[in-house]
């Protein structure tokens, strides 16, 4: 079951060792009795299919907005999914509900600095703000409360990621000069520019004053910015979340009672937390979804061929 496909999974009657995966395709759930079957309805033709395995690479929840809220608090309403929309935990909640083990912790999740004029989803990469350590970054009052250089390296993506969610109304702007900017790497938006910095402030909605005094205060510390200055706007961009399903080493998923499920395998972030439980290596994720889909589809193969 792939991550778009709306649906859930529902234990079979028979054996605790085989459950029957239903799925559909925007389109109605119907319970099915038995094992190893799987029903897909789509407008008024309904397919019945016999799998002798299945498996599953619906991701995580990132993309479930009553999820984030319930697990991470109300700081989530200011989350900008960078991915897909149709991450949104349907099977992975299914399979919880029905006594899958769970691994991870729901409350937390992998968090970037995005342009906060991005996509509510699906931005990407080209949306990710870097360059923190080139400025100065500020809330929405015009307050600054980190060294934006004590973290130069990739770490500060996620770093910063987490510090905008705990921001008022989980917004903050990176300031710049001129020679800043030429360190940001290139955006997919044009930064928000002004010849003072009374005038910037007045563009992104933040008290003048407030920012005049933040930035003299980091003159007289730090490398003077010198007009003309520039702006992003910044929110937490949530890539993926740290809650899945448990599996075992041939990636069959795991219930809480009756241990691992013969015929029912996982691959990709719907059990990277098994492997991932906090931080991030560029291209991990990836590496995950072709590790895991790769052995996952060998196993279900056995299972479905030979019965193990």
């Amino acid at each position: 079951m792939q991550a778009g496909t709306q649906g859930t999974v529902q234990a079979g009657t028979q054996s605790p060792a085989h459950w029957a995966a239903l799925s559909s395709w925007q389109g109605d759930l119907r319970p099915l009795e038995g094992s190893g079957s799987q029903e897909r309805q789509r407008n008024e033709n309904l397919q019945i299919v016999h799998p002798g395995a299945t498996i599953l690479c619906s991701g995580g929840a990132q993309a479930d907005r009553v999820w984030l809220r319930t697990h991470c608090g109300a700081c989530a309403d200011g989350f900008i999914n960078r991915g897909t929309p149709y991450a949104t935990s349907i099977v992975l909640c299914s399979l919880l509900g029905q006594g899958v083990a769970a691994v991870g912790d729901p409350a937390t999740a992998y968090l970037v600095a995005v342009d906060a004029r991005s996509p509510a989803d699906d931005g990407g990469i080209v949306t990710r703000v870097r360059s923190m350590h080139a400025g100065i970054v500020v809330d929405r009052y015009g307050e600054r409360y980190y060294d934006e250089r004590a973290d130069t390296a990739s770490t500060r993506y996620s770093a910063w990621g987490q510090r905008l969610a705990n921001f008022p109304g989980q917004i903050g702007y990176l300031i710049l000069d001129r020679q800043g900017l030429q360190v940001e790497a290139p955006s997919f938006y044009p930064p928000i520019s002004a010849p003072r910095i009374g005038d910037l402030a007045q563009q992104l909605g933040i008290p003048a004053a407030a920012l005049e005094q933040t930035l003299d205060t980091y003159n007289a510390a730090v490398r003077p910015l010198e007009p003309p200055f520039f702006a992003y706007p910044m929110r937490p961009g949530i890539t993926f979340t740290y809650h899945g399903v448990a599996v075992d080493a041939s990636l069959r998923v795991c219930h809480q009672e009756h241990g691992p499920i013969d015929n029912l395998f996982a691959a990709g972030m719907l059990m990277a937390p098994n492997l991932l439980s906090r931080g991030y290596l560029s291209g991990l994720a990836l590496m995950i979804g072709l590790a895991t889909g790769r052995a996952a589809g060998e196993g279900a193969a056995r299972s479905a061929i030979c019965g193990i």
